[in-house]
């Protein structure tokens, strides 16, 4: 008998290796690495618990990636559904594997809108790495690839779609779900930021924190040093700590608009707050940005004061949430203050890793930025709107910063990508923004199409280095026209010969913002208009502070044609908030400090500057940079035109001032007052 069960033993034997060689367990990982907003889905029937949400990408692929052992094969599925069913060709997808495409698929000729999927089959390279990808193909209407989840399985697994989708079939080896993955992500956040440990704030007290703070001197308008109290009163009631329970680390100006904190919003709020320190939030209130960025880089726009999570209407990944890349130029205004590189080196992974993510809001056709409503809600560039002047502008800005970061810290490698990736952007809006009949830049649309509508986005490129000496000329020509945005107060968000603009502002519809303001403004220097900046300036601390004196407040926005705060012409549509301190304190305190009193700090450098401009008594006391207190006024001209300069300091530095063409240089030591006639 022996014999004879000899061969059959044999041929057990070896089935069975055959079989532990098939079943053997394959190590990997795999992440969703590419996806955007969740969205929910109401399912109907048994079906894999994957189609009660999915992620989509706007413009863009959805990408899963998987690591395993080199040359493994496996099996992937990929499940789709295209909730918006109502004709063929709307959502065609692509399917791509190791970037190439190897089919296309569309829901709905295969499942009418109901929860559907498809399998490829794919190796992973040399390095161990396989990529499946899901976008939209080039004849789809919709180019947001929707995904509700990637399935991995072994190369030699047999499956079938319909079984997976009805939540049956084999095992999965991995299992990818995206609202999984952004728990993950969420729980994961803040991983390229370490707080710097800093001595617990006292509370907000501004009775008590007035003998601190910076005290301007301008005679020639005691309604200006009026407001600017004001404003500092207004901002200590605005004071926030960190909520318990919330990842933030650093005390913040509340911007006075809801419940939530803003990053656009903070980091105008710092370029103001920077004259209080150190007995005010400054730069600090950005950490609770970066504690709370994600793994894939992105910093949310919006986030809630008592959890800091991501709000509703700023959905990880969405162009409602990657907009307004601003941090970098918060961190280089506060730079003038602190001369702090150590806060550089700190700041330049999240910034770098920021910059990164706004590839999940690049538009495929022009390499531009694709924006949102949160761009002028209810400006008319908003219902064609596609890729923003202002945000691709912001992210060329963005590059330029960490360019000069890493310049700052002797990273000559970086510094040199980095400004060939903002040349590189700036190049592509000057091709596709900019029309050279009109001298403006405008957004796109659909097709890569100039909207032609005149906003205060289309000055952002100035700020950027985007705009050369010649189109920076034509864009001035704009702002001196009273026709367009020279209007009684200056510069309003919609250009006055716009049919949907209003004198009395309507939000975006012609209303003037301190923000957009300090933008133009800030670019207007960069570009060597320093007389026109000021013009501005002024001009706009002047409205502010009529309005403060009228109204007792500050006000979020301005009517242009008005000595008022915005109004709506409709009931129906919110009024402007009133208080907001948030980046309307960049008026009554910059403002008056740098335009003008016309002081400027340079820590870094250990330097003062003082362009004066009023004849009568002007200066500041209590100036706070570097960990230098000093204070310095010059009294009133005398008929010959020469005055008096005192200053005083408790540590030494360079000061430079210019008086009617005149340059004069100190060496001010510490402790002792020096006078000199100027």
């Amino acid at each position: 008998m022996r014999p004879r069960l000899a061969p059959l033993l044999i041929c057990a034997v070896l089935i069975a290796a055959a079989g532990c060689r098939r079943s053997a367990p394959i190590r990997l990982t795999a992440k969703i690495v590419v996806m955007g907003p969740i969205r929910d889905f109401n399912v109907v029937g048994r079906k894999h618990p994957m189609y009660g949400f999915g992620t989509y990408v706007l413009g863009g692929p959805v990408v899963c990636r998987i690591e395993a052992p080199p040359r493994t094969r496996l099996r992937v599925f990929a499940g789709v559904m295209n909730p918006d069913a109502d004709a063929p060709g709307r959502r065609v997808l692509d399917v791509l594997v190791q970037g190439r495409r190897v089919m296309t698929f569309e829901p709905f000729n295969r499942a009418r809108g109901e929860p559907s999927g498809f399998i490829v089959a794919g190796e992973t390279d040399a390095a161990g790495v396989l990529t499946v990808a899901v976008q939209a193909a080039a004849a789809a209407r919709n180019h947001d690839p929707m995904v509700c989840g990637f399935l991995v399985y072994p190369g030699d697994q047999r499956l079938r779609v319909d079984q997976i989708v009805a939540g049956g079939g084999p095992e999965p080896i991995a299992t990818l779900l995206p609202r999984d993955e952004a728990r993950r992500r969420l729980r994961e956040r803040g991983m390229y930021f370490t707080p710097r440990p800093r001595p617990a704030m006292p509370p907000p007290d501004f009775a008590r924190a007035r003998s601190r703070l910076p005290a301007p001197i301008y005679d020639e308008r005691p309604d200006f040093v009026e407001c600017y109290w004001k404003a500092w009163e207004m901002a200590f009631r605005h004071w926030r700590k960190p909520a318990p329970g919330s990842p933030f680390v650093a005390d913040f100006i509340d911007e006075g608009f809801n419940e939530s904190l803003f990053l656009f919003d903070t980091a105008f709020v710092t370029m103001f707050s920077s004259y209080g320190r150190p007995c005010a939030p400054g730069i600090e209130a950005l950490d609770n940005f970066y504690v709370t960025q994600m793994e894939d880089g992105e910093i949310v726009r919006q986030v809630s004061e008592a959890k800091g999570l991501p709000v509703l209407l700023a959905e990880p990944g969405s162009a409602a949430s990657l907009n307004h890349p601003i941090a970098g130029w918060a961190e280089r205004e506060a730079y003038r203050f602190t001369g702090d590189r150590e806060r550089l080196k700190r700041v330049f992974e999240p910034l770098r890793r920021y910059y990164e993510a706004f590839a999940k809001v690049r538009d495929a056709g022009s390499g531009l930025y694709i924006a949102s409503f949160a761009s002028m809600d209810n400006s008319p560039r908003v219902p064609r709107l596609w890729c923003g002047v202002d945000t691709s502008a912001e992210v060329a800005m963005l590059a330029r910063d960490l360019a000069w970061m890493a310049g700052k810290l002797g990273r000559k490698s970086e510094s040199a990508r980095y400004t060939r990736e903002a040349e590189r952007i700036g190049d592509l809006i000057n091709r596709a923004m900019w029309d050279e009949r009109s001298g403006f830049y405008y957004d796109l649309g659909a097709g890569s199409k100039r909207l032609g509508v005149k906003t205060v986005a289309g000055f952002w490129p100035l700020l950027a280095g985007v705009a050369d000496q010649r189109r920076a000329a034509r864009l001035v020509r704009h702002l001196t026209d009273p026709k367009e945005f020279r209007r009684r107060h200056r510069v309003p968000s919609l250009a006055a010969d716009d049919p949907a603009f209003s004198p009395t502002g309507s939000h975006w519809c012609g209303g003037v913002w301190s923000p957009m303001n300090t933008m133009v403004i800030r670019g207007l220097e960069r570009t060597g208009r320093p007389d026109l900046a000021r013009a501005i300036a002024l001009n706009h601390l002047d409205q502010v502070t009529a309005v403060c004196r009228r109204t007792g407040t500050l006000w979020e926005y301005y009517a242009p044609d008005l000595v008022a705060h915005g109004s709506y012409p409709r009931r129906k549509q919110l009024p402007p908030k009133r208080d907001f301190v948030g980046w309307t304190g960049l008026a009554p305190i910059m403002y008056l400090i740098e335009y003008a009193i016309g002081i400027r700090p340079d820590a870094a450098a250990n330097t003062v500057t003082w362009s004066v401009s009023s004849p009568q008594r002007v200066g500041i006391s209590r100036l706070w940079f570097g960990g230098t207190t000093a204070g310095m006024v010059c009294e009133a001209a005398r008929p010959s035109g020469r005055r008096r300069l005192r200053v005083e300091a408790d540590h030494p530095f360079r000061l430079v001032v210019t008086w009617r063409g005149r340059t004069t240089r100190l060496r001010v030591p510490a402790g002792r007052e020096v006078s000199r006639l100027l």
